[in-house]
């Protein structure tokens, strides 16, 4: 699902970023749907019923020169705005 040149960290108990180095934004957005397609499928295929839900941000840097540090704190802001309307989108 990702390349070896993405990077995936865990940056706190249930958060993730993921940096998809040289991905337009209709890129990400078509990573974004197949790793929530995943979680999905993972939940069908349990025997036991788990309720759970993910919420997804996603922010793109036009240049080399943008803050990293901005560009996670607007995809940590469009993933909260996603989690409270609860829309499953990106």
């Amino acid at each position: 699902m990702l390349r070896n040149e993405d990077i995936i960290a865990r940056v706190g108990g249930d958060e993730f970023v993921i940096i998809l180095p040289n991905t337009t934004k209709k890129t990400a957005s078509s990573i974004t749907k197949r790793i929530r397609k995943k979680f999905e499928l993972e939940n069908k295929a349990s025997d036991k019923s788990i309720k759970f839900d993910i919420s997804l941000g996603i922010s793109t840097a036009k240049n080399k020169k943008t803050d990293l540090i901005n560009c996670y704190h607007l995809a940590d802001q469009n993933m909260y705005k996603n989690k409270n309307n609860k829309t499953g989108c990106y």
